[in-house]
């Protein structure tokens, strides 16, 4: 994984005055997910929507260089084990 979770836990660690490690940033972010998730279900939407829009698979990062490229199959991958 690119970045360093350690370094952003101590940011938000030292903003919020909580105690944060890397474990806790993924579980939050994993948290955020499902509820998303339950949201978009209680709205009608279903697994299909589950996608990113198509131009952020295509629009190259100008800061990086880089195009986000993770197949949608693995997508939905992760989404079925939250």
């Amino acid at each position: 994984m690119k970045g360093d979770l350690g370094l952003i836990a101590k940011l938000v660690a030292a903003r919020f005055g909580v105690s944060c490690s890397p474990e806790d940033l993924i579980e939050l972010g994993k948290a955020t997910l499902r509820t998303e998730i339950a949201f978009n279900r209680a709205a009608g939407l279903t697994s299909v929507q589950d996608d990113l829009p198509e131009w952020m698979r295509d629009t190259e990062n100008p800061s990086s260089g880089t195009v986000f490229d993770v197949p949608k199959q693995e997508l939905d991958e992760i989404f079925q084990s939250l």
